[in-house]
């Protein structure tokens, strides 16, 4: 057999294997080498390569070749090589089915004398064949490798039905230990061949002890969850275990009870008891380490939590006064640029004013709309002035809560807005009276009704204002027969100083929606606009809370 492919795989990998992945590797390299070794023992007739002593049962060369597939196959699940680990279990898997299918049916396939010939253990009924329980284990073997050769989506119950496959394997490795210590056949030898030998009892062993140092390694180590593949473990081992000493005691038993002289039998049993007990203790002893280990992670990850949540908590008090301190600052900017640019406006709007007045019968006719657009524009630069002097203060000032008859706040709003008689303003339904922030309340309906006044593009029109409880909330709608928005506009309406009109042909400083949004989500509320355009009208829709809010604004400049 050649060494090369497995150790060249593992070459090409060596650099990201983890702990668990070398345990791994590691053995499949002495179970690799071992192997080898056995084949050519049975190629060059080389006894203690075969048989380890003369009263033990030799390793069959199909068992030996299986062992280094089995090797490979294992470097493949290290390595990754989904394709190696299914070839080999496939091979195994072949010529363990075809040693079942022999003793199932009596017959001889000649397989396995095809790549050498028995010269030891002449004395079984069929030296050559591999024993049943070796078939067994084999089988289960390869069925674990596929099995956890899945990819990770599925490794949670692949890893525990492959675990249990494999100490099923150990367990009856193990009662084979057991046999030979007892010098019971049937413990080590199911079938009539020469029975599992000691290499092979060893390799599987040596197999289910580094997968599972390795899973140790994996999932128990650096894991504060117990893995679910622990406690089946833990159950199959001890069960087969336990079976295994129960079968051996009985056995020698009832061999002692016909031969009271039978020394080599009840010292054999003393070493099958103490291995067993062995086995269980350390069992036992792994059990409680997991736990104890299990707890200890769970209460330094809680304590390391708890120390996360409080950093946390105070980085983000602090970010809170940062933001409190910034959103203070910008907005006193925004009263305070407001405020102070009114002065010079005034002035300029003074200056052009006189020179009207003054000069109005020397100034051409294009001079005198050179002077009337100038008082427009300031007129304009006023309004937006005070408009964001508005959106500044919005929620800082006036901020009582009180009893709110909705219908008279309604009917104020009408009459300070004074719309044109082509278009009527009304209520649908009934109004409620709350107890909420009146004045943010009619800032909001009456900048809604005035934008939907302002806008509206027909001969005759209606702006509809409806209310309805939600909850602890009160839902507002807003509602115009005008030209309505259309759908990818929503969202800019939204933003400080859009229009979706020139605003030569519209007054506006596009802060009202603006302001109306700032409002409504001091209240920790929302605002959509539902409309379609091309003329279809525009709804405003809002929720206003019925009960003193305290809004996120307002715990930002008092932090």
């Amino acid at each position: 057999m050649n060494a090369t492919l497995p150790v060249s795989l593992l070459a090409e990998e060596h650099r990201h294997l983890s702990a668990a992945d070398r345990i791994v590797a590691g053995t499949a390299l002495f179970i690799i080498l071992n192997g080898i070794l056995t084949c050519i023992g049975w190629w060059d007739h080389i006894p203690i390569l075969v048989q380890l002593g003369s009263d033990d049962a030799p390793t069959q060369f199909m068992s030996a070749l299986s062992f280094v597939l089995l090797g490979v196959g294992e470097l493949g699940m290290v390595t990754r090589h989904r394709r190696l680990v299914f070839t080999t279990a496939g091979i195994v898997i072949f010529l363990a089915t075809v040693e079942w299918a022999q003793y199932a049916f009596h017959t001889n396939t000649r397989l396995d004398t095809l790549l050498a010939t028995p010269f030891v253990g002449l004395g079984a009924p069929h030296p050559e064949s591999l024993p049943g329980n070796t078939v067994a284990c084999l089988l289960l073997i390869c069925g674990a490798q596929v099995l956890m050769s899945k990819p990770h989506s599925e490794a949670g119950p692949s890893t525990t039905a492959a675990v249990v496959m494999k100490t099923l394997a150990g367990g009856i490795a193990f009662v084979a230990l057991l046999g030979y210590l007892t010098d019971v056949k049937g413990a080590y030898g199911w079938t009539d061949s020469a029975g599992m030998s000691l290499r092979s009892l060893a390799g599987f062993l040596l197999l289910v002890a580094a997968r599972i140092a390795a899973l140790w390694q994996r999932d128990i180590v650096a894991k504060p969850a117990l893995p679910n593949w622990f406690l089946p473990f833990l159950t199959v081992a001890a069960v087969t275990i336990s079976v295994g000493l129960i079968w051996v005691s009985t056995s020698v038993a009832s061999a002692l009870v016909h031969d009271v002289d039978h020394v080599a039998g009840a010292r054999g049993l003393s070493a099958a008891i103490i291995v067993s007990v062995s086995a269980l203790i350390v069992l036992g002893a792994m059990s409680v380490l997991v736990a104890r280990h299990k707890a200890t992670m769970a209460l330094q990850q809680a304590a390391d939590l708890s120390v996360k949540r409080t950093e946390v908590e105070r980085a983000l008090r602090a970010n809170n006064k940062r933001l409190a301190r910034s959103n203070r600052d910008l907005e006193d900017f925004a009263y305070v640029a407001s405020h102070d640019l009114r002065a010079p406006l005034s002035g300029i709007d003074s200056a052009a004013k006189w020179l009207t007045q003054d000069l109005h019968e020397g100034l051409s006719d294009e001079s005198k709309k050179l002077l009337g657009l100038m008082r427009n524009r300031i007129n304009r630069m006023e309004k937006l002035l005070d408009d964001l002097l508005a959106y500044s203060r919005a929620g800082r000032v006036d901020t009582a809560i009180n009893q709110t008859n909705v219908s008279d706040m309604f009917e104020n709003i009408v009459a300070i807005l004074s719309p044109p008689a082509h278009i009527r303003v009304r209520v649908e339904g009934l109004l409620p009276v709350i107890v909420t922030a009146s004045a943010q309340l009619e800032q909001v309906l009456r900048n809604l009704i005035n934008n939907a006044i302002k806008h509206h593009d027909k001969g005759s029109g209606e702006v509809v204002l409806s209310a309805k409880r939600v909850g602890d909330l009160i839902e507002f709608k807003v509602r115009d027969d005008g030209p309505g928005i259309l759908p990818q506009f929503h969202e800019r309406i939204f933003v400080l100083f859009q229009t979706l009109k020139r605003r030569d042909e519209v007054e506006g400083s596009g802060m009202g929606l603006a302001l109306v949004k700032k409002l409504v989500e001091q209240q920790n509320c929302s605002i959509s606009v539902h409309s379609q355009g091309n003329g279809t009208g525009t709804e405003f829709s809002f929720q206003w809370p019925t009960s003193p809010v305290t809004s996120h604004a307002q715990e930002m400049t008092n932090a």
